[in-house]
Parts: C-alpha cells; sequence; structure tokens
C-alpha cells in the first residue's frame, strides 16, 4: 500500500482545578496517509490525577468523526515526570 505525506493538527486545553487534579480536551486531526484510509478527526477528553511527587495518572476516553478515526475510544496513562 502505498503511503501519502499527511498533515497532522492537534491542539487542546487544561484546566488546573486543584493542585492534584486537571481536566482538558484535546483534538486531533489527520490527514488520510493511503487510498484505503480515511483522515481522522478526534476529540478527548481527560483527566489528569497527580499522584505522589512526580507521578501521575491520565485517563481519556474520546470518539471520533471522520472515517479513519475510531468510533469511541478509552485509555490510560501512567506517567513520570522528571
Amino acid at each position: 500500500i502505498p503511503l501519502h505525506d499527511v498533515m497532522l493538527a492537534s491542539g487542546g486545553a487544561q484546566y488546573r482545578v486543584a493542585d492534584w487534579l486537571g481536566l482538558g480536551l484535546l483534538l486531533d486531526y489527520r490527514q488520510s496517509a493511503s487510498a484505503t484510509s480515511g483522515r481522522r478527526l478526534e476529540l478527548l477528553p481527560f483527566a489528569s490525577v497527580r499522584w505522589r511527587s512526580h507521578w501521575s495518572i491520565v485517563t481519556y476516553a474520546g470518539t471520533g468523526f471522520a472515517d479513519g478515526s475510531p468510533a469511541a475510544e478509552t485509555g490510560l496513562d501512567l506517567r513520570f515526570d522528571f
């Protein structure tokens, strides 16, 4: 399958509700990477919970609005800040 160069754009914001809690929203867009795939447009709300001094847990659940996007997605990230 021949692949195309694509444009990718992503933007978002996070609001710090408390020292330990942040809520945010991301919007991601990607052009179609091949003739058989569709473009992606996804909206991802997330919550970031600080746990201890350098650790945080980020949960997200989102939906897609284009043919190449997932109908629904969810995830959990464990992060360490240096």
